[in-house]
């Protein structure tokens, strides 16, 4: 009976450290590395990257302005509400072979604009997140750097 109980004992440790030590080594899934807080390009706001299902999203969480309303949206309901608290960035999905996340949007509160958009990160530099948003084609579009902030 000694022996049954300090072999399940010993079963019980095994197990938890095992658990422990294949969570903190496992290695991170490479399309959550968008997650966390970003510098807008011009230091001006902060957009926190999240993940809403299987989808990137970006919230603009502060802002220089923190009253600055939405006057340009093309919708006149939205006109009023506050900019800070809005997602800024939609529905971008990982492309794994590309590693890169496509087929986002990009909302510029400052024109109304909705633009197609694309996030990667430059030769593996995961503190600084590109960002191309476009109308039509990529080639017209415009490139951003969001500077992670730690």
């Amino acid at each position: 009976m000694k022996t049954l109980q300090s072999l399940t004992f010993s079963s019980i440790i095994l197990i938890v450290l095992s658990i422990f030590l294949t969570g903190s080594t496992s290695p991170t899934d490479p399309a959550d590395l968008i997650l966390g807080t970003f510098w807008a390009p011009d230091k001006d706001g902060k957009i926190e990257m999240y993940k809403k299902g299987n989808t990137y999203w970006g919230k603009l969480t502060w802002g220089k302005q923190m009253d600055l309303k939405d006057t340009e949206n093309p919708d006149p309901s939205l006109r009023s509400r506050k900019v800070v608290g809005i997602d800024i960035f939609m529905d971008f999905e990982y492309d794994r072979d590309e590693q890169e996340w496509i087929n986002g949007r990009i909302y510029n509160s400052s024109d109304g604009n909705l633009y197609k958009a694309e996030l990667w990160y430059e030769d593996g530099n995961t503190e600084s997140l590109m960002g191309r948003g476009y109308l039509g084609l990529p080639i017209f579009g415009v490139t951003k750097e969001f500077e992670k902030i730690k």
